[in-house]
């Protein structure tokens, strides 16, 4: 029985074994690995411009051609019928809040919101397209214009909000943006 057994497990070992891709965990072209994650709670209030209130770096050369962004903000509001914006810009200075506009959502009538949006490279370093989720399941997103930021030097994912009546709140929650290398 025992060498019935070394055999088997002899046959066993000598057997090739391929190595497999398991994505969605770390980095690499398999998964996300996050850039950036906070929970600010950056409030809003008494101006109606756009503010700057999280600057997440994006390293130079780590989105490839192919390489994705995604981003998630979590925002509370005064839940009234003006308007409340939130913007996620995609350029080459922390903090700006002019340009590069991947996705920009204005909220009225609730309390709080999500914004979801994926950033893609559109098989160059120098060019992203970008789709904003909506809310509800299986919706369909919508599409900013193209950008042109090279990701080839670095680059910042900058989060503004605002509301369009100076007595009205919006406050940043939280945030994750994560980078696929592609």
């Amino acid at each position: 029985m025992r060498c019935a057994l070394a055999l088997l497990l002899a046959a066993f070992l000598a057997c090739r074994a391929d190595a497999q891709t398991i994505s969605g965990g770390g980095g690499g072209a398999g998964g996300f690995t996050i850039l950036g994650q906070g929970y600010p709670n950056t409030s809003i209030t008494g101006v109606t411009t756009e503010q700057n209130v999280a600057a997440v770096p994006v390293p130079a050369g780590s989105m490839g051609a192919n390489g994705q962004l995604r981003v998630t903000l979590l925002v509370s509001m005064t839940n009234n019928a003006n308007n409340k914006t939130v913007t996620v810009h995609l350029n080459s200075t922390s903090g700006a809040i002019a340009g590069g506009v991947v996705a920009t959502t204005a909220y009225a009538s609730v309390a709080s919101g999500q914004l979801h949006a994926i950033v893609r490279n559109a098989a160059a370093t120098g060019s992203q397209t970008t789709i904003q989720v909506l809310a509800t399941p299986f919706g369909s997103g919508t599409s900013s214009s193209p950008t042109t930021t090279d990701t080839t030097q670095p680059t910042w994912v900058n989060i503004g909000i605002f509301p369009a009546v100076s007595t009205d709140t919006i406050t940043l929650l939280g945030y994750t943006v994560e980078l696929n290398q592609g």
